[in-house]
């Protein structure tokens, strides 16, 4: 599965457990912090961010959450609606396929 990875940490330990990858910026994120996974208005994949137990923030998705990992994240308490995960994300990285906002007008 692309786009999760679990923690090698010891048992017990704050890093153990669910990690996904965000971005570039962000990296992986534990599965404690991801509060939701939505699509926004112009069709990103993004995530709701549980920062200090206070802040929402949404970072959009470099690679598509899979429907393996979003059943997973689910599973542990993340908001996902059913018609979200009935689009099935596939895992793709979509930074190959982005391009600079200079290119499009060629």
């Amino acid at each position: 599965m692309k786009g999760w990875r679990r923690g090698n940490a010891p048992a017990g330990s704050a890093s153990q457990g669910l990690q996904i990858r965000i971005n570039e910026a962000v990296g992986f994120v534990h599965e404690r912090l991801m509060r939701r996974i939505y699509r926004n208005k112009i069709g990103d994949w993004c995530a709701g961010l549980g920062v200090d137990d206070q802040t929402l923030e949404e970072v959009v998705f470099d690679h598509h959450p899979s429907v393996a990992t979003m059943r997973a994240l689910r599973i542990c308490g993340t908001e996902i609606s059913d018609d979200i995960l009935d689009q099935g994300a596939e895992g793709i990285n979509m930074r190959r396929r982005a391009r600079p906002a200079d290119e499009e007008d060629r």
